[in-house]
């Protein structure tokens, strides 16, 4: 029974793999055609909502799924807006969702909360995963606008 653990392990890595690639050759597909000023909105009504709610192994994926958006960099994916929006708006509806939901809720809120405080844990960390990756934004008068809302982020999110 010993050699099935692993020989599963590697063939789940391998999917990942497989899985991580094929988002990377068609991440500039993902969110083509939203409107860029509710995308991260529409994310999150369509794509997280509806599937976080479902059972625990959902809500794990849903908040995997969305580091993973901001991992490899997809366009029109803003981290900042995302986490923000998670902040403000996903985990008041705590209040409103049955007992099995809530749990759903948790491990999703957990997992969204253990990168956040990962990345609020070592400016060097911070600036590695997510000024490297971020999409950032500009004004019209050229002036970078979400760096100001990720600290805000930060200090509201992980104390």
């Amino acid at each position: 029974m010993g050699p099935v653990l692993p020989t599963f392990v590697c063939v789940d890595s391998q999917s990942m793999a497989q899985v991580r690639s094929a988002l990377v050759k068609k991440k500039g597909l993902l969110l083509k055609g939203v409107v860029k000023k509710s995308t991260t909105q529409v994310f999150i009504n369509h794509c997280i909502l509806p599937r976080l709610l479902f059972s625990p192994e959902d809500a794990l994926f849903c908040a995997k799924f969305a580091a993973l958006l901001h991992d490899v960099g997809t366009p029109g994916f803003s981290s900042i807006q995302y986490y923000d929006k998670v902040a403000r708006e996903v985990s008041a509806l705590l209040n409103c969702v049955t007992r099995s939901e809530a749990t759903n809720l948790g491990v999703f809120l957990l997992e969204t909360l253990t990168l956040l405080t990962r990345w609020r844990s070592s400016s060097r960390i911070y600036d590695k995963e997510v000024g490297a990756g971020m999409q950032w934004q500009h004004r019209s008068d050229g002036v970078v606008t979400l760096h100001v809302l990720a600290m805000s982020v930060r200090a509201r999110v992980c104390g």
